[in-house]
């Protein structure tokens, strides 16, 4: 009874964990001129106009409950997200109160209004780069749920590679601590994510976990190759999924 009692409590404070590590997925806003002086200009890749098929997963290990969504979306500069599900499976709470909350966040933080909040940039980072200009320290100038302490690293051509490190505020009391980690590659001429992942430790729920794959099929309107290994989904997901997660 009192697992059951506390679940959408869990459920609800697990949906801030998510969409904190992925609310601005969709955005490669260029890093501070201080900070990329030295390195080529392809590392500020702007926010490309894209479409893309995604896989969301989320679960938690306590309670033994998972969920996941396949959506397609489209992303327009200036404009911002739009989604539209494909399929979903698994627990219902999750995939409506964490998964979609997920990409509702986007849809809102894509707009310019919200996205420069959310930008790598001197307004929102104090941003230091080490001696071979491959690895960048984030410093938020705010405690924001939006904002990453961490670092950014860049591969030989100055472009975004991964970005790690933990929420610069904890989006709720529910929520001890989060990390998260951005991997990105080159598509189409632009740095773009291809997997965001988050783990929280939340009480009463401990470990939760949120992945999510992005695969490219055009940027700037031009049809591009296969680029993220997403999970097959078939009749048999929950297991499937629970492999990819490991």
């Amino acid at each position: 009874m009192h697992r059951h009692a506390t679940h959408p409590t869990v459920i609800a404070a697990f949906a801030l964990v998510s969409y904190a590590g992925v609310a601005s997925a969709q955005l490669t806003s260029p890093l501070p001129s201080a900070a990329t002086a030295s390195t080529p200009p392809e590392m500020t890749a702007e926010g490309a106009a894209n479409q893309a098929i995604r896989v969301l997963v989320a679960r938690s290990t306590k309670l033994n409950r998972i969920g996941w969504l396949e959506a397609s979306t489209t992303f327009r500069p200036g404009v911002g997200l739009t989604y539209t599900v494909l399929r979903e499976g698994g627990d219902k709470r999750i995939r409506t109160r964490v998964l979609r909350e997920v990409l509702d966040t986007e849809v809102k933080m894509s707009t310019p209004p919200q996205s420069s909040r959310i930008a790598f940039s001197d307004d929102n980072y104090r941003i230091v780069g080490d001696a071979g200009g491959r690895m960048l320290r984030l410093a938020p100038r705010r405690k924001e749920t939006a904002l990453i302490d961490g670092t950014v690293q860049l591969d030989q051509r100055g472009r975004l590679q991964q970005v790690e490190g933990r929420l610069a505020k904890s989006p709720s009391f529910w929520v001890r601590s989060v990390t998260i980690r951005r991997t990105y590659q080159a598509v189409g001429g632009h740095a773009l994510p291809v997997r965001v992942e988050s783990v929280a430790d939340v009480r009463l729920a401990g470990r939760c976990e949120f992945s999510m794959w992005i695969d490219y099929t055009a940027v700037d309107g031009l049809r591009v190759d296969h680029v993220a290994t997403r999970p097959s989904l078939s009749g048999s997901d929950g297991p499937r999924l629970l492999i990819a997660l490991n």
